[in-house]
């Protein structure tokens, strides 16, 4: 009651200050907007790539007795660079889930207790949504907003994404390990058999696209795990904070104890109270996030769905859809216990 009233305050408000409105929709709209230069950024820095790598890497060095090979080397090239933008504009165009009108009044008492309130969508949030800023609406188990895909990361185009992830580090190290085998057999010949136009620009392309790999790989490799631990980038973000609110008292916490040792004070013991007390509450928050975590085949399913070939094409069938429906998740039951009797002492 005292959020709706809090809405309706926010509302009056919002009509006592139009121009303040008219700002914000404003910059939203321009947040929106920079994101197609950010698309094509990426669109250009591919079709220069693809450009670079076909006429001044792979086909200086065709030849009678390559033949074959080059047109192998190529032809994979293209498969793997198709998969990639396919899952790229995915991603894009696919809408990561948004609360369905009305859900939050459907709901029984024990979970409306749960539930949050979105004063700026005016809708009960789920467990795991949350209100996106650029995209101006409420995400189904949001993971972040991404500026490259110029689209919000949720619950219904989480396996798309990480799929262009997985076909854009595929394509690196193939670009990668190509590239340095021509690199390497050019320079193992004489200095006038070199047939790179210029082996300065293929060197240095080379060294930044290697560097890029490895940041992709690092990025890939965090989105794996918070698949296969039912995590997303907004929760570990989440926990990374708490567990520095959660070491810092404590810290507190042992000063405290140190100076009741010399002095039996009912504030300090009060105080100490408070703290343990934060914690508590900080322990319970970490454990509402955890208990979502399930067996790893489980949690890669709720992205993947339950159709292994459907893990490797970007389309939307029934077979390869998520594992649920982003509002109601399955619990598990001993971490559930534990937040209980946590509550409990409260």
């Amino acid at each position: 009651m005292e959020e709706l009233n809090n809405q309706s305050n926010n509302n009056m408000l919002n009509n006592e200050n139009p121009q303040e409105n008219e700002i914000e929709k404003t910059r939203k709209k321009s947040k929106r907007y920079h994101g197609r230069y950010f698309i094509a950024m990426v669109l250009s820095l591919v079709i220069i790539e693809y450009y670079f790598y076909i006429f001044q890497i792979i086909l200086p060095n065709l030849n009678e007795t390559n033949l074959i090979n080059i047109l192998i080397i190529i032809f994979f090239f293209n498969v793997i660079i198709i998969m990639m933008l396919w899952a790229y504009f995915i991603t894009m165009n696919t809408h990561p889930g948004q609360i369905p009108l009305y859900w939050g009044f459907y709901i029984n008492d024990d979970q409306y207790k749960r539930k949050r309130y979105c004063l700026i969508c005016n809708a009960f949030k789920p467990e795991r949504s949350h209100h996106c800023s650029i995209c101006n609406v409420c995400i189904l188990n949001m993971d972040h907003h991404c500026p490259w895909v110029h689209n919000c990361i949720g619950f219904y185009n989480r396996k798309y994404f990480m799929q262009l992830l997985f076909y854009l580090f595929i394509l690196l190290i193939y670009f990668d390990s190509t590239s340095l085998y021509f690199i390497v057999e050019n320079f193992s010949n004489k200095k006038e058999n070199i047939k790179f136009k210029s082996s300065v620009l293929v060197i240095s392309n080379f060294v930044l696209i290697f560097g890029f790999t490895i940041i992709i790989f690092l990025f890939f490799k965090n989105h794996v795990n918070f698949v296969l631990n039912n995590s997303t980038t907004i929760e570990s973000l989440e926990t990374e904070t708490n567990e520095k609110l959660i070491k810092e008292y404590n810290e507190k916490i042992n000063e405290l104890n140190k100076d009741l040792n010399f002095n039996e004070d009912d504030n300090i013991k009060k105080i100490l109270e408070e703290y343990k007390s934060k914690i508590n509450r900080l322990e319970i928050e970490e454990l509402e996030k955890a208990k979502f975590k399930l067996k790893k085949k489980n949690n890669w399913e709720q992205v993947f769905g339950k159709s292994i070939f459907y893990w490797f094409i970007p389309i939307f069938t029934e077979e390869g859809k998520p594992d649920g429906d982003g509002l109601i998740w399955t619990i598990n039951e001993s971490i559930q216990n534990l937040i209980d009797q946590k509550n409990q002492k409260i």
